[in-house]
């Protein structure tokens, strides 16, 4: 799920930090968040009735949370805050979350999938050193990146294994709608927008970013 779901979408605004959703032509706009924990990367559930996001307060580890897109208090998934936790994802039956997690400042992240009904949370094999995971639209795969941004990754479930898909700078990866392709960021050199094509790892420059403004959200300054 992305932060469009039908007519709606969920955004966050800069520098203020504040989680909003409204429909797609800026109507009906509702506030669900208020400083001081900076929300990222919202995340509408497959059902439109929830947005999960992650964020954190100084000085705190980074926790994930979700929210009803109708707002209300925000609700924090595992909950021990001594551990970060981020980039919630929501799987295609909603009924599990994708997310990161590391243990200390410095250590090697995990890839993880949280069961919202038994509230446990299971390690991807193989998945230490990858970060910012995507599932699938058929949930049949996880798209993920390297710790240092050079290489994009595809975990099968079938399989249980791991391939990599493009040895680049890369950054922010998405998946198509039809499941068939993954969309990222090319950066700091040669900014752009690719679509690589998973069956034969054909790549497509979407959109040229060399005018465009980041606010150093894009290039290594998250």
């Amino acid at each position: 799920a992305l932060p469009i779901y039908g007519q709606w979408i969920a955004y966050v605004t800069y520098p203020e930090g504040i989680l909003w959703r409204s429909r797609v032509d800026g109507t009906e706009r509702l506030r669900l968040t208020d400083p001081p924990l900076y929300p990222l990367n919202p995340r509408w559930s497959p059902d439109g009735k929830q947005i999960a996001y992650w964020g954190r307060k100084t000085g705190e580890a980074v926790r994930m949370l979700t929210i009803s897109a109708n707002g209300g208090n925000p609700e924090q998934l595992l909950k021990d805050d001594s551990i970060s936790r981020a980039e919630p994802n929501w799987s295609p039956d909603g009924r599990r979350i994708l997310f990161t997690e590391q243990a200390t400042q410095n250590g090697t992240p995990v890839l993880k999938v949280l069961d919202l009904q038994t509230h446990r949370a299971t390690t991807v094999a193989g998945s230490k050193g990858y970060t910012s995971p995507r599932w699938s639209p058929d949930g049949k795969h996880i798209v993920a990146m390297t710790t240092d941004e050079q290489k994009l990754v595809l975990f099968d479930f079938e399989s249980g294994t791991w391939s990599d898909l493009a040895k680049m700078p890369v950054g922010f990866p998405n998946w198509s709608r039809d499941g068939q392709s993954i969309y990222f960021l090319r950066f700091p050199q040669n900014p752009a927008v690719l679509k690589l094509r998973i069956s034969d790892h054909k790549l497509e420059q979407v959109a040229d970013l060399k005018d465009f403004e980041s606010y150093g959200l894009f290039f290594g300054n998250e």
